[in-house]
């Protein structure tokens, strides 16, 4: 079934139809039937671009809503995690401890995101020394 259709599509759309391909001369219709082949080939044409672009709206509609769920996800495990410790939102609750506080003053991830842009100025200055804690962190950094 699967070589028949493509058959179909491939003679179909290379040769300009299937009146022209697979009735190459008026001789086996006699003329008599061209509007019946122009028939065929309009519903040959419009079924080949109805399955065509359901086909390729459905893979859209089906990634699209993948990525959509994904980035869902995402969004729903950042809020509900900690970047840097990897503690939960319910972890810091029932410790009674402020989630807010903890996420944007103790692991802020923009301090983390400064000192990694000091340590990588500091570096390539040359004229300060690093410290044992800041060649530990940068030698992490460039694994």
């Amino acid at each position: 079934m699967v070589e028949c259709f493509a058959v179909l599509i491939i003679y179909g759309l290379q040769k300009g139809g299937i009146r022209e391909t697979f009735l190459p001369d008026d001789s086996i219709s006699g003329g008599n039937l061209v509007w019946q082949e122009q028939l065929i080939d309009l519903l040959f044409f419009s079924f080949i671009i109805l399955i065509a672009l359901n086909l390729i709206l459905g893979l859209l509609i089906d990634t699209l809503a993948e990525m959509r769920t994904k980035a869902a996800l995402d969004e729903a495990l950042i809020k509900q995690r900690c970047f840097i410790c990897d503690l939960t939102k319910a972890d810091f609750l029932s410790a009674n401890k402020s989630w807010v506080d903890h996420v944007s003053k103790e692991h802020n991830v923009f301090s983390y995101i400064y000192f990694i842009l000091y340590l990588q100025k500091k570096e390539s200055d040359g004229t300060m020394q690093l410290s044992t804690l800041e060649k530990y962190v940068l030698e992490k950094l460039n694994r």
